[in-house]
């Protein structure tokens, strides 16, 4: 059985993408290289602004986004993630246009605190100014 493959949709925000990979890496049990998770990651900086198109100063970056979501697809990727939140205001759009699950962080993030925080019913929130005119994290 082939392994399955993560591609990391990055470059908006290239330490965020950076510092995900690392992220992966250091959670990973590996006693050698060969344990590691197989990623591809595809980090396009140009990526017209999240936070400029939900502010309606800016393009769409759904057709970029699109584009690099395609290209790790064809590289052989199994599942997606996007490291940047603002970006997952345009998860959906994406996901129609692509076969393999893009990992909403969104998702992670409410089942991680309602197993670990059950009793937490408001969390702060550090974020761009679209993360936050977007109410993203209240939908």
């Amino acid at each position: 059985m082939a392994a399955e493959i993560l591609g990391i949709l990055g470059g908006m925000g290239a330490e965020a993408t950076s510092y995900f990979f690392q992220q992966i890496i250091k959670a990973t049990p590996a006693e050698n290289d060969r344990d590691h998770i197989p990623t591809l990651i595809y980090s396009d900086s140009q990526i017209p602004d999240r936070t400029a198109c939900i502010l309606g100063e800016g393009e769409s970056p759904v057709p970029e986004m699109v584009k690099a979501a395609k290209i790790l697809e064809q590289g052989g990727a199994s599942m997606l993630f996007m490291p940047c939140f603002t970006a997952h205001n345009f998860v959906e759009a994406v996901q129609k246009e692509v076969q393999v699950p893009i990992i909403n962080l969104l998702h992670v993030l409410k089942e991680y605190i309602a197993t670990n925080y059950p009793d937490v019913t408001k969390i702060g929130l550090l974020c761009t100014t679209g993360t936050k005119q977007s109410r993203l994290f209240d939908k």
